[in-house]
């Protein structure tokens, strides 16, 4: 027997409010996936979510910021 699968479809405006306000979340790896969600949608609101989170305490969250830039002057 298949087992179906099911995939929750959201558009990109939707993925970019929801990593817009995922930017200030408690948890480190949720704000990390929220600047590649902007990333990935090319949101106008990545440069300030990355200007944002260059401070972060969390040194995770800073090096996903300096790859992000990178990898932006490098496109």
């Amino acid at each position: 027997q298949r087992r179906k699968s099911y995939v929750a479809q959201i558009s990109q405006k939707e993925a970019e409010g929801l990593a817009i306000k995922n930017l200030d979340d408690r948890f480190e790896y949720t704000r990390i996936a929220a600047l590649h969600v902007l990333h990935t949608v090319r949101s106008g609101h990545l440069e300030a979510g990355l200007d944002r989170l260059a401070s972060d305490p969390n040194k995770y969250v800073r090096q996903n910021v300096e790859e992000l830039r990178a990898s932006r002057r490098e496109a």
